[in-house]
């Protein structure tokens, strides 16, 4: 870790009390986002840590390659959460995933990485809310919709699985994607939709 993310990353956790916005989602209700919560800050996920948390963003940071610990911004935060996922270290990556919604807490990338971090360590209800937030922020990542919907169906809210994997299937042509969305809707028992926007996301 360079000195700039060393001295910075402590103060990564402060709340920010006088920047809090409720973000709408064009997302029908049906989808299962918590209306009048999902995007408004206070949020768990982003509450000051303890000093062990700290210590554990010191020590993520430590074991990534320098050039992914190089920065204390929200996307570089984002970039090393996602490096380790791909290492099989979701703790970590939940660590700097969080740091990341400290510097942005409307960072929609910084959400879905948590969620699928929150995921791959078996914390569905976790991930849940987590992609929830991600999906309430930004509608147009498709991939973060899928995986919402997965962690939804696992928490036992198929209805709003269906719908949000019917809103994916609308929306693209991805052959992988719809392949994802279709096996998913599938074993909840829902239809099969066209796509109607223009060309693969």
């Amino acid at each position: 870790m360079t000195n700039r993310a060393a001295a910075s990353s402590g103060a990564l956790w402060r709340k920010d009390s006088g920047a809090s916005q409720c973000v709408g989602s064009t997302l029908p209700a049906a989808f299962g986002l918590a209306s009048g919560t999902v995007g408004c800050k206070p949020h768990p996920m982003i509450d000051a840590p303890r000093p062990d948390e700290v210590t554990r963003l010191h020590a993520a940071l430590a074991r990534l390659p320098e050039s992914a610990a190089a920065d204390s911004s929200a996307p570089a935060f984002v970039a090393a959460a996602r490096s380790a996922l791909l290492l099989g270290r979701p703790d970590d990556a939940v660590v700097l995933g969080r740091a990341a919604l400290a510097v942005a807490p409307d960072d929609a990338r910084a959400w879905a990485t948590v969620g699928d971090a929150l995921w791959a360590l078996g914390r569905a209800a976790d991930a849940r809310a987590a992609l929830e937030e991600a999906v309430a922020r930004d509608d147009k990542d498709l991939v973060a919709a899928v995986a919402c919907a997965r962690a939804q169906a696992a928490c036992g809210a198929p209805s709003a699985a269906r719908a949000l994997l019917t809103f994916v299937l609308t929306r693209t042509r991805a052959p992988e994607l719809r392949a994802a969305a279709t096996a998913l809707l599938d074993t909840l028992g829902g239809e099969h939709p066209t796509a109607t926007a223009g060309g693969p996301r």
